[in-house]
C-alpha cells in the first residue's frame, strides 16, 4: 500500500495515530495533531524525540528499532511526551511495521492515559504509605529487607530480586532476601550473604550511585555474566537506597513477564527511598541504646559522685561514687527523702545550712543552676566531716517550666581543704622571707594594695612599712608621682605604663626593667633593675604582684665603659665581608654588623636573644632542636679562641632558605663572636656538580656498552656493570687504581691503552690497534683483547674523549668500549661470501675477474686460463632435481679444486662453468694441467659414481704483450664449446642410460614388467595392423614410458597406502621429467612425445595436458590399457595383485573414460583367444 491509502483510512480514526519512517513523521491524523497542538508541516519537520520526554528517548528509540527490524513487540510502549505548550502527556503507543511502498514503516496508534497514571500513582502512594506504617513497627534489618522487596515485586511485576544494606561500619553488602528468594531458584553451592567486593550489575549500581534499567542485560557492557547455576537474568532494574549523599543499600529486581519502564523505576526510587529512612531509623535506635549503655557505664566508672532527685527532691540513682563519697549505699537512699536531713551539712563558715538552702532543693524551687557552692556533710560510714564542692542541675519535661528532676554532682574536697589552711601558713612564711631580701622588694593584692614592704626598700625610699601597707593609688610608686610602675604591668598586663624605662622585657611571667632615679637614696639616686610577676594561687587566678628594685648603679658604670670598646669593635666590623655577631653568656645579641643584617634581614629588635634567633632562623622544630644540640656542644665544650665552622640551613626574615657557614668563637670575657657567611650559591652548585656526578655514574653504569672512567691522574673513578660481565673484576675491585690496572683484564698486562691516548698522545699505543682513527679529541679505535671475558678474548670497538672542568680544563678521560666479535665475523664472513661460490666454495667470478684485472699488467707473464662446462647439468635438473644437480657441481668443482696448484684462481663463474687462471705458466705447463684435470674425471667416472661426470675443456696461453686477458680468455672459451660439440651427444646418452640404470635399481623397471608390456603391445600392434617400425617404437615406449620417475622421490614411489592430493601431482609430474629425458637422448626421441602423453584419458581427464579421445596418440592409447592390465594382476606395496577376471572387469569399466574402447574390445578379445587356447 501506499501512503494515499493509509491517509484515507487513518484520517477518519478518533484515534490518534501517526505514520513513521526513516527517523521522521510520514503522517499524523487530525486527533495526533489536536492533541500534540502542531501543524502537520511542523509535526514533519521537526525531529521525533523533541516530542519525547529525555528519560524515555531511548526506551521509546529501541522498541521502535525493533519493530523496524521485524523483532515482534510484546507490549504496549507506555511513554511521556509534550505538546508544543510544554506540558506532559502520558501515552501508550501501539506499534506495527507496515510495508509502505514496498518500504518498512511503523504505524503508531496513541491513547492518553493520563488518568491511568495518577490512578496507579495513586494506589502506589498508598501502598507505600502503608509499607511506611509497616516499617515503622518492624525491628529486625531482615524483616525490613524482606517487606520492601515483597513490595517491589508486586508493584512491578518481578518474579525475582533482592532489598540489601551496608553495614554501618564496614560498610560491606549484607544481601539478606537472597536467602529465601534468589538461591532458593538457585543451584550454586557456595551461597554468599555478605560482599565486600561489589560486582555485575548490581555491584554498578552501588559503586556508581546510580540506578540501572535495562531489558537486555546480555547487551549491557557493564554486565558480566552470572555463576554457574545462578537464574538467567532477562531483564534487571536496580536503584540505590541514599540519604542525601550517603548510600544506605540497594533495591534490585529481575524478569517481569514485560519490559521495565520509566515508570517502574520511579516506583522503585520511592520504595528505596523508604528503605533508606527504615535502615537509617534502625541505625539510630540502635545508637541511643549504645548511648544510653555508654551513659550508664560512664556514670558506673565516673569519680564524681552523681545523685538523682525526682520533682519532690526523692533520691531516685546514686553512682558508686556518690555511695562511697556519702558513705551510705543505694539501698539506704534510693526513695527517701528524709536521709539529707542526716548528712547535718554547714556552711564553710561552720554554721548549720538548712535542708531548703542544699543546692538541690534551690535547682528544684528557682529552676535554675547552682553552681561550685561548697559544704560539709558527715559521713556515717568513716565517722568525720568531709567538705564537698556541688553543682545542681533542674531538667525539664519538653514544655513545662517546672522542674521535672535534678541531678546533683560533687566533688570530695576534704583535701583540698586542708592544702588551703597550709598555703595559709606558708603565705605567711613568705612575707617573712620577702621581709629578708636583700633587693628592695613590695607586694600588692589584686585591688592594687600594699601587703609587704621589705626593710631594703625602707632603706632605698626613706618610707616606712607601717606607713605603706594597706596603700593603694600608686601610693608604692618610687618615682615621684603616684603612677602606675612596673608592678602594675605585670599584675594588668597595660601596654602603657606612664614611666620612662630605659627598656622593658618580659620573660615568662617576669618583666624586666632598668631606669636612672633622682628620687631614691634621699635624692642621690641609682641605676636601678626592676624584675615585677604576677602573684596567682593554684587556680592559676591571679591574687597579686610582687616587684623587687635591685641597684645597678655600678654594673651600669663597667657597662658604659663597656660599651666604649663596643663601640670601638663595631667600627672595625662595620666593613666586614662576613656577618658578626655578638651575644652574652645569657644568650642576648648585643651587636650586629651591616654585612649580617644584609644577609639575614634580621636586626637586634628581631632577634633580641638566642631563643628569638633559633625560633625564627630554624623554623622546623625538629631542625632546630638538631641545631641547638650542635651549637650547644660547641659552645659549652669550646675553650677562649678556638674555631669550628658549622653548615646549616637558615631561613631569612623575607622567608628565604640559605645555606650558612658559622664559625663561633668563645671570647675571653665570656661572650660569644659569631662570623658567618653565606655560602648559598657555593653550596648550591657543590651539590648540582654532586648530583650531576651522581647522575652521570648511573647513567655510565648502566650504559650498555662496557665504560670506564679515569681521572687526569690515570686512577679509575668509573667502572661499569657492562665492563664487570666484559672483564670479570667488579667495580670496588677497581675504583681507585692507577698505573693502567684496566688494561690488564683486557690485554694480561699494565700498559698505556686507547684511554691513554686521549691524555698523552703516543705513537706506540697506536700502533698496537688494527685501527685507529682521531676526530678532533675523539678517539676510535679497533683491537684483539686476548683477556676479555676471563680469557675467553674478543674482538673489540672502542671510543674514548676527555672530560673537561667549567674551565675548560682536562680533568680525566672516558672510554666505551663495544664487543664487536659477532660483527667482525660477520663481516669477514661477507667478505668471504662477496668473493667465493657458497655452494662449491670456489671463487667466484667477481674474484676471477679481479685476478684478470691484476694479470692484465704484464707482471705474471705468460698466462694461462682453462675453462670447464659441466655436460648436460639441466637435464639432471630437470629430471633428478636440483639437489641431485648441485651435487655434480660440487663434484666437479672438489676435483677441479684439488687438481690445481695453491696459487692458481679456481672459480666457478657461471651455472655450469669453471675457470683457472694460471700464472706464470707456458703452453706446457698449462697443458699438463689440461690432461692432469681430464684424467682426474676420469679416474672419478672409473669409481661408478650414481651420476657420472661428463665435463667439456678448453685452454688457452699467452703474454699481455701479444694478447689481453679476455682476449685469451675468449679464446679458452672457444676451444670448451668446440670440445662440447664433439661430445654432447654421447654425454647426454651417458646420462640417459645413467638414469634407467637408477631406475632399474629403484626396481622400477623389472624384467618381468617390462618382457610383459612388450608382448602385449606386440600383439595389440598386430592385430590393429602396424608397421614393424611402428612396433619397434611400441616396445621402446613399453620399456622406457615410465623413466621419469626417476625424479620422483622413494616417499612417493614406494608409500604403501593412497597418496595424498599433493603427492599425487608430484607423483603425475614423471611424465613431462620422462619426456625431457627422452628428448636429450637419440635413441628414446621418437618416442618422447608418447612419454608425455601416455597418462591421458579417452573422456580429457587425465594428464598433464587433458587430450581426449583420438587426440591421444594411438601408441599411447595401446601403452595405457596394457600397462594398467599388468598393473592390476601384478603385486604392489600398498596392495596384492588381482586376478585376470576382476582385472578384465575393470579394463571394461573403465571403457569409454579412461580407455580407448575399442582398443579394449580388441584387448579382451585378445586376452580370451589366449585363454581359449
Amino acid at each position: 500500500m501506499y501512503l494515499a491509502d493509509y491517509t484515507k483510512i487513518l484520517s477518519s480514526l478518533s484515534i490518534p495515530c501517526l505514520i513513521f519512517k526513516d527517523s521522521r513523521i510520514s503522517f499524523a491524523n487530525k486527533k495526533f495533531i489536536e492533541i500534540t497542538g502542531y501543524s502537520e508541516r511542523e509535526l514533519k519537520e521537526i525531529p521525533p524525540n523533541q516530542f519525547i520526554h529525555p528519560e524515555d528517548r531511548s526506551y521509546v528509540r529501541n522498541n521502535i528499532t525493533k519493530c523496524y527490524s521485524g523483532i515482534e513487540i510484546n507490549q504496549d510502549i507506555e511513554f511521556r511526551a509534550f505538546n508544543k505548550a510544554g506540558e506532559t502527556v502520558y501515552v501508550l503507543g501501539h506499534c506495527d511495521r507496515i510495508e509502505l511502498a514496498g518500504a518498512p514503516a511503523i504505524l503508531i496508534l496513541c491513547i492518553n492515559i493520563r488518568r491511568k497514571v495518577l490512578t496507579r500513582e495513586l494506589e502506589t502512594s498508598g501502598a507505600l504509605a502503608g509499607l511506611s506504617a509497616r516499617l515503622l513497627l518492624t525491628e529486625s534489618f531482615d524483616e525490613i529487607s524482606r517487606l520492601v522487596l515483597d513490595e517491589a515485586k508486586r508493584l512491578t511485576g518481578s518474579k525475582s530480586g533482592f532489598v540489601g544494606y551496608l553495614d554501618e561500619v564496614t560498610r560491606h553488602a549484607i544481601l539478606i532476601t537472597p536467602g529465601y528468594e534468589v538461591w532458593d531458584n538457585c543451584q550454586i553451592e557456595d551461597r554468599i550473604y555478605v560482599f565486600d567486593k561489589f560486582t555485575g550489575l548490581w555491584g554498578w549500581v552501588l559503586n556508581n550511585k546510580k540506578p540501572i534499567l535495562t531489558n537486555s542485560p546480555a547487551e549491557d557492557p557493564r554486565y558480566n555474566g552470572t555463576p554457574p547455576g545462578h537464574i538467567t537474568i532477562e531483564r534487571f532494574l536496580a536503584v540505590p537506597a541514599m540519604i542525601g549523599t550517603r548510600l544506605v543499600g540497594e533495591v534490585a529486581l529481575a524478569n517481569p513477564d514485560r519490559d521495565y519502564t520509566r515508570t517502574d523505576q520511579e516506583v522503585v526510587e520511592k520504595l528505596s527511598n523508604i528503605y533508606a529512612i527504615a535502615i537509617q531509623r534502625k541505625w539510630l535506635n540502635e545508637g541511643l541504646k549504645r548511648s544510653e549503655r555508654d551513659s550508664r557505664a560512664l556514670l558506673e566508672i565516673m569519680s564524681q559522685g552523681v545523685l538523682f532527685q525526682d520533682e519532690q527532691g526523692v533520691i531516685t540513682c546514686a553512682n558508686p561514687a556518690a555511695q562511697r563519697i556519702l558513705g551510705v549505699s543505694q539501698k539506704q537512699i534510693k526513695d527517701k527523702t528524709d536521709f539529707i536531713i542526716i548528712l547535718r551539712a554547714t556552711r564553710e563558715d561552720g554554721t548549720d545550712l538548712p535542708v531548703a538552702e542544699y543546692p538541690s532543693m534551690v535547682a528544684l524551687r528557682t529552676g535554675k543552676e547552682v553552681n561550685n557552692m561548697v559544704m560539709g556533710i558527715y559521713n556515717p560510714k568513716e565517722r568525720r566531716r568531709i567538705w564537698l564542692k556541688v553543682n545542681a542541675t533542674p531538667q525539664f519535661k519538653a514544655g513545662e517550666n517546672k522542674p521535672c528532676q535534678v541531678y546533683t554532682t560533687f566533688d570530695d574536697i576534704t583535701e583540698l581543704k586542708a592544702a588551703e589552711d597550709k598555703i595559709r601558713a606558708s603565705r605567711q612564711q613568705l612575707l617573712d622571707i620577702i621581709e629578708s631580701l636583700p633587693d628592695a622588694t613590695f607586694v600588692i593584692d589584686s585591688d592594687k594594695k600594699v601587703i609587704a614592704w621589705n626593710k631594703a626598700i625602707e632603706e632605698m625610699t626613706g618610707v616606712k612599712k607601717e606607713k605603706m601597707i594597706g596603700k593603694s593609688d600608686y601610693a608604692y610608686c618610687i618615682y615621684g608621682d603616684n603612677k602606675p610602675v612596673l608592678i602594675d604591668l605585670a599584675l594588668s598586663e597595660d601596654r602603657n605604663p606612664q614611666i620612662a624605662y630605659d627598656f622593658i622585657m618580659k620573660e615568662g611571667n617576669v618583666i624586666y626593667a632598668e631606669i636612672y632615679t633622682k628620687t631614691v637614696y634621699s635624692g642621690r639616686g641609682a641605676y636601678i633593675r626592676v624584675n615585677a610577676s604576677r602573684l596567682c594561687d593554684n587556680d592559676g587566678r591571679i591574687i597579686g604582684a610582687i616587684e623587687s628594685i635591685h641597684d645597678i648603679t655600678a654594673r651600669k658604670q663597667a657597662e658604659e665603659a663597656l660599651t666604649a670598646e663596643r663601640r670601638r669593635f663595631e667600627n672595625l666590623t662595620e666593613g666586614s665581608p662576613f656577618g658578626i655577631a655578638l651575644f652574652d653568656e645569657q644568650g642576648s645579641y648585643k651587636y650586629i654588623n651591616p654585612k649580617f643584617k644584609e644577609i639575614f634581614g634580621y636586626d637586634l629588635d628581631d632577634i633580641p636573644d638566642r631563643k628569638a634567633w633559633f625560633d625564627r632562623a630554624y623554623p622546623d622544630p625538629e631542625y632546630r632542636r638538631r641545631v641547638l644540640d650542635f651549637w650547644e656542644n660547641d659552645l659549652t665544650n669550646s675553650v677562649p679562641g678556638e674555631k669550628k665552622a658549622r653548615l646549616s640551613r637558615v631561613t631569612c626574615k623575607d622567608g628565604e632558605e640559605k645555606i650558612i657557614s658559622f664559625t663561633p668563637v668563645r671570647l675571653l670575657t665570656g661572650e660569644y663572636l659569631i662570623a658567618c657567611e653565606d655560602i648559598t650559591q657555593r653550596w648550591l652548585a657543590e651539590r648540582e656538580l654532586k648530583a650531576a656526578n651522581r647522575q652521570l655514574m648511573d647513567i655510565i653504569d648502566f650504559l650498555p656498552d662496557a665504560t670506564f672512567v679515569i681521572d687526569n691522574g690515570g686512577r679509575v673513578i668509573a667502572w661499569n656493570k657492562a665492563i664487570e660481565e666484559m672483564t670479570g673484576v667488579r667495580k670496588g675491585e677497581m675504583i681507585g687504581k692507577g698505573d693502567y690496572a684496566y688494561a690488564v683484564p683486557f690485554y694480561g698486562e699494565s700498559r698505556p691503552i686507547m684511554i691513554d691516548l686521549v691524555l698523552m698522545p703516543r705513537r706506540e699505543v697506536g700502533d698496537k690497534y688494527d685501527f685507529v682513527q682521531r676526530t678532533g679529541c675523539l678517539i676510535i679505535a679497533e683491537a684483539e683483547a686476548p683477556c676479555a671475558y676471563r680469557g675467553k678474548g674478543a674482538f673489540l670497538w672502542g671510543i674514548a674523549t676527555p672530560l673537561y672542568d667549567g674551565q675548560g680544563n682536562i680533568v680525566g678521560a672516558i672510554e666505551s668500549i663495544r664487543d664487536v666479535t659477532e660483527k667482525k665475523k660477520a663481516e669477514e664472513q661477507l667478505k668471504y661470501l662477496s668473493l667465493h661460490d657458497p655452494l662449491t666454495g670456489l671463487y667466484n667470478r667477481t674474484f676471477f675477474e679481479e685476478g684478470m684485472r691484476r694479470a692484465s699488467d704484464g707482471r705474471f707473464d705468460p698466462i694461462g686460463i682453462i675453462i670447464c662446462d659441466l655436460d648436460g647439468l639441466k637435464l639432471i635438473n630437470d629430471s633428478l632435481g636440483h639437489d641431485a644437480g648441485d651435487s655434480l657441481l660440487a663434484a666437479a668443482a672438489g676435483i677441479i679444486g684439488k687438481t690445481f696448484r695453491k696459487g692458481d684462481i679456481v672459480s666457478r663463474i657461471g651455472g655450469d662453468e669453471f675457470a683457472v687462471l694460471l700464472t706464470g705458466s707456458d703452453e706446457a705447463a698449462v697443458e699438463e694441467a689440461y690432461l692432469r684435470l681430464r684424467s682426474s674425471f676420469d679416474n672419478y667416472n672409473l669409481t661408478d659414481p650414481e651420476i657420472p661426470l661428463s665435463v667439456s675443456i678448453g685452454f688457452a696461453v699467452g703474454s699481455m704483450e701479444t694478447a689481453s686477458v679476455g682476449e685469451l680468455f675468449k679464446e679458452a672459451d672457444n676451444n670448451m664449446y668446440r670440445e662440447k660439440l664433439h661430445r654432447s651427444q654421447s654425454a647426454r646418452s651417458a646420462i640417459v642410460q645413467t638414469l634407467m640404470k637408477a631406475l632399474e635399481a629403484r626396481d622400477f623397471i623389472t624384467e618381468g614388467h617390462a618382457n610383459r608390456l612388450q608382448v602385449y603391445v606386440k600383439e595389440m600392434a598386430a592385430v590393429l595392423g602396424m608397421s614393424t617400425r611402428s612396433i619397434s617404437d611400441l616396445c621402446l615406449l613399453a620399456k622406457f614410458h615410465d623413466i621419469g620417475k626417476v625424479g620422483v622421490p622413494d616417499r612417493i614411489l614406494f608409500k604403501p597406502g593412497p597418496l595424498t592430493n599433493e603427492e599425487a601431482l608430484e607423483m603425475q609430474r614423471h611424465s613431462e621429467i620422462g619426456h625431457l629425458i627422452a628428448r636429450s637422448a637419440p635413441d628414446l626421441g621418437p618416442i618422447a612425445d608418447w612419454i608425455l602423453k601416455h597418462h591421458e584419458w579417452w573422456n580429457g581427464k587425465g594428464y598433464p595436458l587433458g587430450l581426449k579421445g583420438k587426440e591421444i596418440p594411438l601408441e599411447c592409447r595401446i601403452l595405457a590399457i596394457v600397462d594398467a592390465y599388468d598393473a592390476m594382476t601384478s603385486d604392489r606395496p600398498y596392495r596384492k595383485a588381482l586376478s585376470r577376471e576382476k582385472a578384465l572387469s575393470e579394463l571394461k569399466r573403465c571403457s569409454g573414460s579412461q580407455f580407448d574402447p575399442c582398443l579394449v574390445n580388441k584387448f579382451v578379445e585378445i586376452l580370451e583367444l589366449e585363454k581359449a587356447i
